[in-house]
């Protein structure tokens, strides 16, 4: 996939979308900590998350392109469902990540106090 591609597609759009959302929910956060009192680590925390966030989010839009098929490419339904085939891979890659994090979180609550 060239550069020209990525242009076609809601990949830029996204990614400044989230950069600009990000940007702005850190703004509000570090403003409003001082005046009640939040601690230091929640600027933090969220900046962190949101980091991670990031690439996620960014993959999640370039599968949405791969699998469905913008007006741009003129391609009927059909011939997308035959390309895409039945998506179990990508549930599974979504389900393990879900299961990796809960996994993690209850060791960090449990395990590591």
């Amino acid at each position: 996939m060239n550069f020209s591609e990525l242009k076609k597609r809601a990949i830029f759009k996204v990614g400044f979308a989230y950069l600009a959302g990000s940007w702005l929910i850190i703004q509000i956060i570090g403003t409003l900590s001082p005046i009640y009192d939040w601690p230091g680590i929640l600027v933090r925390g969220f900046a962190f998350m949101l980091i991670m966030g990031y690439p996620f989010v960014m993959l999640m839009t370039l599968a949405y392109e791969m699998l469905h098929k913008t007006k741009d490419w003129q391609v009927t339904e059909a011939a997308n469902q035959q390309q895409a085939g039945s998506g179990k891979v990508f549930y599974r890659v979504v389900i393990g990540m879900v299961i990796l994090t809960l996994s993690i979180m209850l060791v960090d609550i449990f395990v590591l106090v």
